[in-house]
């Protein structure tokens, strides 16, 4: 999560140099934070009923892996609308990290463990937040903020394949939902079926 939420903020206190490198005014600079939370708020529902159908360990992979590919784009273009763009879908493939991983570990954790997990969750998304925040405005020079993305991204990276190596495979994925969509295709036969 801490890797996730590093690349969401990225941009923020880099906003007046990518002003003065594309010769944008202060409101189009700020797309570069406004594209990745609209990606997030259009996507989080659509992954959220993907996770409910779906192992939950494979989305996280491959989301892991295209949001970092999108980073690394973003570190590269010369072009503010292709940098926007590239903004728009790595905030597209968060939710297949934050939203898919909440179901993860209910699926995987035992009640009493999963306190402790979500308030881990938590703490690294404000950890993320900051962090990525920092990385562009202190630890790189922010007219260094290509770095920043590369940084961010091959963190996130090496994050998605650690969790590739060590989520385990094996997922139960709630029959439950099923057999209430069915139930509710079927008016008049509630009763009919066991679970």
């Amino acid at each position: 999560m801490a890797a996730t939420f590093s690349t969401i903020y990225l941009t923020q206190p880099v906003l007046p140099v990518l002003r003065e490198e594309f010769g944008i005014d202060a409101a189009k600079a700020s797309l570069t934070v406004s594209a990745v939370i609209f990606g997030i708020a259009l996507a989080t529902l659509p992954f959220g009923r993907l996770a409910d159908r779906l192992p939950a360990r494979p989305i996280i992979l491959v989301g892991g892996t295209l949001a970092s590919l999108c980073g690394f784009l973003c570190a590269a273009t010369t072009s503010f609308p292709l940098l926007v763009a590239g903004r728009f879908l790595q905030g597209v493939f968060v939710p297949s990290l934050t939203t898919c991983l909440v179901v993860y570990l209910v699926r995987r954790l035992p009640p009493e463990r999963l306190n402790v997990a979500m308030g881990a969750y938590v703490s690294a998304t404000v950890a993320g937040g900051l962090g990525g925040r920092l990385l562009a405005g202190f630890i790189h020079p922010p007219l260094h903020w290509r770095y920043a993305f590369v940084t961010a991204s091959a963190f996130l990276l090496l994050a998605t394949i650690d969790a590739g190596r060590w989520l385990p495979r094996e997922e139960k994925i709630p029959v439950a939902a099923g057999i209430l969509e069915a139930r509710l295709d079927r008016p008049g036969r509630e009763g009919s079926e066991s679970t």
